[in-house]
């Protein structure tokens, strides 16, 4: 690659587009569509994530009980969670496109999920549904564990309907963490099977501030009167506490987040002591506190805070702070959930916490650092950065502590984020730090899901499987540089054209800002 004094990177002569190969796209959490039937019926069943017009009540259908011995999440009625194909033999696309189908013309942002890309490359690439273009949804609620086997089981057919030559994967943000595992525990058969991988936003060493407020207060998918029409943040809470794939979203204690960073938590202020916890404070990473004292004007006509017309005075109060990598999380979320239950068909559900969904967690972390990149499959890994994504969480203020943990779940409960660089979900240092021999990493300035659809993103992705498709990469120096601290490499490629670049920074906070721009590394 020829590069000019300011790092402008220059094309060199242009070589024949080959036949696109066989790809799969792989989603993250949510990005499937959903369907509910009878158990033992046949057909396609009801469409119950996402229905715009009736989002809140459809998604009931999915609360489920988390199940220690089977390590699934259950039904709480008799019916079971299918994937659906809307009749159409397009190779699983149908179910992480448009999630909710219904709306086809002119779907909202937060609606469309592999649509654009989808669109792209079958309009513009060559690729052809059903053939050389394929989807993987699954139920993503579930462990990402359980689906292994199928996921291995259609590269195999994918494979085998392409004369047997080698697949491209393309996974989004959880979807990475599938992928991974499968390299972990198949790694013969995806060195036959797979020939490249992307992975966009994927959360490599969790989303802690994302996953934590999810157990603790539900999440909201829209902001501002459109949250009004869709799943609220209680109805989704109730089935994430169950779902063994949020927890897995949770980061390892043996992730280092940067000096400044420090480890992520989440701070509660009460109006008083919670007597589980214990007045030595064993369980939490902090001991309970008194809330800092409130400041108090005196004096009339003076502007608040000035100088000499302050006094403090001591509030009634209790601070905790919970390790979000340990098991101070896991006491909070038992005490939280220890009367928690849903009512389904006018009857009241108890769900408390299951201690075991967390061990197996850990377990699945495990495996993911096992994981290796088979030796001649190349890896491109997209991250989000430029926005302030969460990291730690607080609930309640010195001014306004909660009356009681109860309060988190109620609705009126939001937190305040401590926050890292990222996509807004999960921090750049995550995504980063794949723990694998990357043949490229690049950071581009977007939100979680709009980096699925770039006109960026979309340019490297072609880019990418263009010169995996050539086998003809060319690669700045001889062995590449070592990732500091992580024995990975990264390679930058001689087919950007207009890109500015800059040496790779160890920590989050030294990435440059660049509105809409780019960032290798």
């Amino acid at each position: 690659m020829s590069s000019s004094l300011w790092g402008v990177a220059t094309m060199p002569e242009s070589k024949p587009t080959p036949a696109p190969g066989p790809c799969l796209l792989v989603p993250g959490l949510c990005g499937s569509v959903l369907h509910v039937r009878g158990v033992g019926e046949e057909g396609e069943g009801r469409r119950e994530w996402i229905v715009a017009e009736r989002a809140d009540a459809a998604f009931r259908a999915l609360w489920g009980r988390y199940c220690p011995d089977s390590r699934e999440i259950q039904s709480l009625t008799q019916e079971e969670v299918i994937i659906p194909t809307g009749g159409l033999n397009d190779g699983g696309l149908y179910a992480c496109d448009l999630l909710d189908p219904s709306l086809n013309i002119l779907p909202p942002a937060a609606l469309r999920y592999f649509h654009t890309l989808i669109q792209t490359m079958t309009r513009e690439w060559g690729h052809v549904p059903g053939h050389s273009l394929h989807g993987f949804p699954y139920d993503f609620r579930q462990s990402n564990l359980r689906h292994l086997e199928a996921l291995l089981a259609k590269l195999e057919r994918i494979s085998g309907a392409n004369g047997g030559v080698k697949v491209d994967v393309i996974s989004h943000s959880m979807g990475g963490l599938v992928v991974k595992l499968l390299l972990a525990k198949y790694p013969t058969q995806c060195a036959r099977l797979v020939r490249s991988w992307v992975a966009i936003a994927a959360p490599f060493n969790g989303a802690p501030g994302f996953t934590a407020d999810a157990l603790l207060t539900g999440v909201q998918f829209v902001s501002g009167w459109a949250n009004y029409f869709f799943v609220q943040r209680e109805t989704l809470r109730q089935m994430v506490c169950q779902a063994p794939s949020i927890f897995e979203l949770l980061p390892s204690g043996d992730m280092d987040w940067g000096h400044e960073a420090g480890t992520p938590r989440v701070t509660i202020r009460l109006t008083g002591p919670v007597d589980e916890l214990g007045e030595e404070g064993s369980i939490p990473v902090v001991a309970p506190q008194a809330a800092a004292a409130a400041t108090v004007v005196a004096g009339e006509g003076e502007k608040e805070g000035s100088e000499g017309d302050e006094e403090e005075a001591p509030v009634e109060g209790s601070r905790y702070t919970f390790n979000i990598a340990d098991d101070g999380l896991r006491e909070l979320l038992r005490l939280c959930m220890r009367d928690n239950e849903v009512t389904l068909q006018e009857k009241g559900i108890p769900l408390p916490l299951v201690d075991e969904i967390l061990d197996h967690a850990m377990e699945m972390r495990s495996l993911l650092a096992k994981a290796e990149l088979p030796p001649d499959c190349k890896m491109l890994n997209l991250f989000g950065t430029g926005l302030p994504t969460p990291f730690s969480c607080a609930y309640g203020t010195e001014a306004a502590p909660l009356q009681s943990l109860a309060s988190l779940s109620d609705g009126s409960t939001t937190a305040v984020f401590e926050t890292l660089d990222g996509d807004g979900t999960v921090p750049a240092v995550s995504a980063r730090r794949d723990g694998l021999a990357a043949f490229q990493r690049v950071g581009l300035t977007g939100d979680h899901r709009q980096l699925m659809e770039l006109p960026a993103s979309l340019d490297l992705i072609h880019g990418f499987l263009s010169e995996v498709a050539n086998d003809e990469a060319v690669s700045v120096g001889d062995e590449g540089d070592e990732l500091e601290g992580h024995g990975e490499r990264r390679h930058l490629s001689h087919f950007y054209t207009g890109m500015r670049y800059w040496p790779y920074c160890t920590e989050p906070d030294e990435l440059p800002e660049v509105e809409g721009g780019w960032l290798m590394v």
